[in-house]
């Protein structure tokens, strides 16, 4: 059975486009997904998505849901990295403060100076995250 873990499958929008995109594929129908999240509420709200994603298609995976990061690594064959450090307010800093300086931030998260805000504000995570995996998930394929 393969193992996907989702870090940061609080992000509700992201977590059900991809549960719902990876359980189309008939060979993928049944794995275990693996959601994390730091914020309890959200990742409540995420597993209740991804059962009723997983309802929806006629799938049968395996859902989990926990805040220990390294459990939900722990084996896995895929990570997928959704995580958004610092959160909405954290994102609108990233088109505010641009703006201030004349700059056009992208709607994309990652060029600009906007880009260079949350890259700084990720990769720490990112470090942390690569060190588990090392150790948890060495074979594994980090998505982001």
């Amino acid at each position: 059975m393969t193992v996907i873990s989702f870090a940061g499958a609080g992000s509700v929008e992201f977590t059900r486009d991809l549960i719902a995109d990876i359980l189309g594929f008939p060979e993928l129908r049944d794995t275990e997904l693996r959601m994390h999240d730091i914020d309890h509420s959200r990742l409540s709200t995420a597993e209740g998505v991804a059962h009723s994603v997983a309802r929806q298609l006629g799938a049968p995976p395996k859902i989990v849901a926990t805040a220990d990061r390294r459990a939900a690594l722990d084996g896995a064959d895929l990570v997928v990295d959704i995580v958004q450090i610092g959160g909405l307010a954290a994102t609108r800093t990233d088109f505010e403060v641009p703006a201030r300086y004349g700059l056009r931030q992208t709607i994309a998260d990652t060029p600009g100076v906007g880009g260079t805000f949350r890259a700084l504000r990720t990769f720490p995570f990112l470090a942390e995250l690569g060190a588990d995996m090392t150790e948890l998930c060495p074979d594994a394929l980090l998505l982001n």
